[in-house]
């Protein structure tokens, strides 16, 4: 996607999200009247993962339910920056264009602004207070543990806000205590275009990971039950990155792995391919109590057979030995993948659970209805359950 400006009509984005060959709005419901709402969305970054998922995947669900939207993305992304400016030249271009967009925003009228995470990594909640001044329903949306790094800001910036959307249980026990206003959405998938697609029982399972840089060290936790594994049974790790330096820190001792780029709008199609997903996760990570599980969503939706560190939400996504594995440690990461690559027909049972799991509980689908109705304030219906720990 081409950033030609920082603030994006609904059009423009939904053009590049559904016009895309195969993608089909049909499942999306229609609400019953057109409604009139005006809503401004102000995100991290087009490409950046919880603009993607927490907001922008919506886009054509709002415009069905005849909801007017407008985005405004961080430019720089929020966690990126120019080369040529440096950290701190980047940081102040992002504070001048959010300030130019601040001052448009006041010559138009919205309903309701979202405000995703934060909008400026840093201390500060300058422009929260004064996006916050401009609509009637202000909504702050959280999907990790970004009030970890800047407790002081999240401590004086909740209260602000009308409503808080939480990307999972432990996220709103976090937020209840400054607001009591709560809702608990996932990151939801959607099903339609995270397919299941046959396997070959002949070829060599494929162990897939998908994520950012930032997290590949929690691929260590893996190493040594691979290594074991390796001389016993055939097998590829697959690891999609953007970047992966970070690996040369970790002892694959005799592991076979093929590393591929991360390209944007590819996810489904490389996930499909694998067999067997991992999520591991460091357990003493304060930040990872708070993660929303979406990688490991995505795999399930794709029918993979999927196993993960039993932290946060994950613990509540995978039920044991039901639609995937709980692993904690080298014994049992090394009792996971023995048992899924030796047993082909256990892969195939494990990944039909997981995927039904996400299709009634984690999709798009699913979640459409309570989605638009707390962004309006409209009353809503009871949320599909998530099962905890």
């Amino acid at each position: 996607m081409k950033i030609l400006s920082t603030s994006l009509t609904a059009s423009q984005i939904i053009s590049q999200i559904i016009d895309k060959p195969g993608l089909q709005t049909s499942h999306i419901p229609p609400l019953r009247k057109a409604s009139p709402i005006r809503i401004l969305f102000l995100i991290s970054g087009p490409q950046v993962p919880s603009s993607r998922f927490r907001i922008l995947q919506w886009l054509p669900h709002l415009k069905v339910a005849g909801i007017t939207c407008h985005v405004i993305s961080s430019y720089p992304p929020k966690y990126a920056r120019i080369p040529w400016l440096g950290w701190w030249g980047s940081h102040a271009l992002r504070y001048l264009v959010f300030s130019l967009n601040l001052i448009k925003t006041y010559t138009r009228k919205y309903n309701v602004i979202v405000i995703e995470r934060e909008l400026l990594d840093s201390p500060s909640s300058l422009f929260e207070k004064q996006f916050a001044k401009l609509a009637p329903r202000i909504i702050l949306d959280l999907d990790d543990g970004v009030f970890l790094r800047y407790p002081e800001k999240f401590f004086d910036l909740l209260p602000l806000m009308d409503h808080i959307i939480a990307g999972n249980d432990h996220i709103a026990t976090y937020a209840r205590s400054r607001h009591n206003d709560v809702t608990i959405i996932p990151t939801c998938i959607d099903t339609h275009s995270h397919q299941p697609i046959p396997r070959p029982d002949n070829q060599i399972p494929i162990i897939g990971w998908i994520g950012t840089a930032s997290n590949l060290s929690n691929l260590a936790q893996l190493a040594p039950a691979l290594s074991q594994l390796a001389s016993q049974h055939p097998f590829l790790l697959r690891i999609i990155a953007e970047d992966f330096s970070p690996l040369n820190n970790i002892d694959f001792n005799n592991v076979k792995i093929e590393q591929r780029p991360w390209k944007a709008g590819r996810e489904a199609e490389e996930i499909s391919l694998f067999d067997i997903g991992v999520m591991p996760l460091d357990p003493h990570d304060k930040w990872n109590r708070y993660k929303c599980g979406f990688k490991l969503l995505q795999y399930m939706a794709s029918g993979v057979a999927s196993i993960t560190t039993p932290v946060g939400v994950n613990a509540s996504i995978v039920t044991h030995s039901i639609n995937g594995f709980h692993a904690h440690d080298t014994p049992t990461w090394t009792l996971a993948f023995s048992k899924l690559l030796t047993e082909p027909a256990l892969r195939q049972k494990l990944g039909s659970a997981a995927r039904r799991t996400v299709v009634e509980e984690y999709s798009l689908d699913a979640w459409n209805k309570t989605f638009i109705e707390t962004l309006t304030g409209k009353p809503s219906t009871p949320p599909p359950p998530q099962r905890l720990p």
